[in-house]
């Protein structure tokens, strides 16, 4: 996939620095039915085409040598890890965490 974006070199010191930066609303604009401003959550969603279909993640876990049986204890570590992060960057930016059990259930306050 080819992302728009924008480039800029700043010099500090004797290391140059790569920043590249694009607002997602430009990376994505052709998918965004509307943008929302001042909202106080995220509820963000995705899929991987190639794996949101069984044989799809058949493929991929036979590729890896996992039984698909074995796909929660392949997949433990991965999660806690992408988890493990979230949550020290929320941390770090003073953001809470709620987490939302059920898949149809919204938390309004």
């Amino acid at each position: 996939m080819n992302l728009p974006t924008r480039t800029s070199r700043k010099q500090k010191g004797e290391k140059t620095y790569l920043c590249i930066m694009e607002l997602i609303t430009t990376i994505y604009q052709k998918e965004i039915a509307f943008t929302l401003s001042c909202y106080d959550r995220l509820i963000l969603t995705g899929s991987i085409p190639e794996l949101s279909y069984a044989g799809g993640m058949t493929g991929y876990l036979y590729n890896k040598g996992v039984r698909i049986f074995d796909y929660p204890r392949f997949a433990e570590p991965v999660k806690e890890k992408i988890r493990a992060n979230i949550e020290q960057k929320a941390h770090e930016q003073g953001v809470s965490i709620e987490f939302i059990r059920k898949s149809g259930e919204r938390k309004y306050h």
